[in-house]
């Protein structure tokens, strides 16, 4: 399955949230351990996603998922049937290791701060930030001279983006998650 090994994991259930009656359906999950660095800024992050995979004409599309605000489990809830995560399609762990071999983490630091963001950390939110931290001593200058401070902080912040495929460690599996039906969205 190219240059990444992926593995497989047992079926994991997300439990519904209150009011969701759907039927609960199997998706193609996977979850994905990453240790990313950059050099030259002498930072590393240990990096965890979990992803699902949807139909998209024969193929499959995987995308990120937020699995934070529904428990997940590898206890089927009452009598449910347990599907086998070596019946998870040959061809969706495939377009898995293509989706993995062009994903990309972006980090951004501000040089002027010392901050430097998590992978995945919005830049909006990183700019916010860095603001943030400096609002005290801006606030002691002019105010033309305090806008064109916090303008050079948010301009001054750099981007980079880290390669999976490039990380110091990477650990993919691949089974089941069983969801409410529409759970997951398309």
């Amino acid at each position: 399955m190219g240059s990444v090994r992926v593995r497989r994991h047992p079926t994991l259930y997300a439990a519904p949230r209150p009011g969701e009656e759907a039927p609960a359906v199997p998706v193609p999950h996977a979850r994905v351990w990453a240790r990313l660095r950059v050099a030259a800024w002498g930072e590393a992050w240990d990096v965890h996603r979990q992803l699902v995979a949807s139909r998209v004409g024969v193929g499959w599309s995987w995308r990120p998922v937020d699995l934070s605000a529904r428990p997940v489990s590898p206890r089927p809830p009452g009598g449910a049937g347990v599907p086998d995560p070596r019946e998870v399609p040959d061809s969706a762990v495939r377009a898995l290791v293509r989706w993995l071999e062009t994903a990309v983490e972006a980090v951004h630091r501000s040089g002027a701060t010392g901050l430097v963001s998590v992978p995945g950390e919005p830049l909006g939110a990183f700019r916010r930030r860095v603001l943030a931290a400096v609002v005290l001593p801006v606030r002691g200058a002019g105010r033309r001279d305090a806008a064109t401070a916090a303008r050079a902080l948010a301009d001054g912040i750099e981007t980079v983006e880290v390669a999976l495929s490039a990380a110091d460690r990477l650990r993919v599996s691949v089974g089941w998650l069983v969801v409410p039906e529409g759970a997951m969205g398309r």
